[in-house]
């Protein structure tokens, strides 16, 4: 909840940067074009440039105009990168990313949630509400249900990334607040709807490690679907995921990527 909070406070800040930035930028722009139309527009009048003259120097005032928004809006994206990059680094310099308590959990048999709601921060609409189940080890389950009614936020509660609001959310009888966060999520494996891959090679984004297992990682693209594809690129899965940082890397399509990271959940064995 802290966490989400401080991601409220952190785009509130940057849309009013964004603003005040853009205002100033209009403001000046507005400024110097009205007042070279006029002072242009007087030595017309008085006779000291021709007709001629004054549009060639129009079509450069927008011309000039035109370009010093860009560079105003070139800057203005500057400034957010920088207020984005700060507050990526105090992320990351912080003692822990998430509450985590201190028992470990390698191996369990049972889930069980009892009357488990959840609300986002300043929503009175609870987003999970009154979840009761018991899902035990080998079970394969479907959560069904409407855009909104929850299935994500779910999942999030499960992966303990979501503190619990009110009820109760038990591994093998231990509450998942209790739980020390790394060996949880070492745990477990999960495939979002949309994937994140870097310009790495094939082998590495789905092992993440340096030291890969050839024939645990050829398991995992099978299983997925994706072996043939990556078997058949010319330099198989030492292929970078990207064409952008190198010629030799390839643009997967969205399927493609969803493959991978469906090898990347299997290879992690959880």
């Amino acid at each position: 909840l802290n966490n989400s909070l401080n991601n409220a406070k952190y785009e509130a800040k940057k849309d009013a940067q964004r603003f005040k930035w853009n205002f100033l930028a209009i403001a000046l722009n507005g400024v110097q074009e009205f007042g070279a139309y006029v002072y242009f527009g007087y030595m017309l009048y008085k006779g000291l440039i021709t007709f001629p003259t004054y549009s060639t120097l129009f079509a450069a005032i927008q011309q000039f105009s035109s370009n010093l928004g860009n560079l105003f809006g070139l800057g203005i994206e500057l400034s957010n990168k920088m207020t984005e990059s700060q507050y990526y680094m105090d992320f990351i310099d912080s003692e822990k990313y998430l509450d985590t308590g201190t028992k470990r959990i390698d191996h369990f048999e049972q889930i069980v949630l009892k009357d488990v709601m959840f609300s986002y921060p300043n929503y009175t609409q609870k987003a999970i509400a009154g979840i009761s189940t018991v899902i035990n080890k080998g079970e394969k389950i479907a959560i069904v249900g409407e855009n909104g009614s929850g299935k994500t936020t779910f999942v999030k509660l499960l992966m303990g990334l979501y503190p619990v609001s009110s009820g109760e959310l038990r591994v093998d009888n231990i509450n998942i607040a209790d739980i020390n966060m790394e060996t949880w999520l070492q745990s477990i494996s999960v495939v979002m709807q949309n994937s994140f891959h870097l310009p790495i090679e094939v082998s590495q984004d789905v092992s993440f490690d340096n030291y890969i297992d050839d024939q645990l990682l050829i398991d995992a693209l099978s299983f997925s679907g994706i072996y043939d594809k990556i078997t058949s690129l010319p330099y198989g899965w030492h292929t970078i995921i990207s064409s952008q940082f190198s010629d030799k890397g390839v643009d997967l399509s969205g399927g493609e990527k969803q493959k991978l990271a469906l090898a990347r959940a299997f290879y992690k064995q959880a």
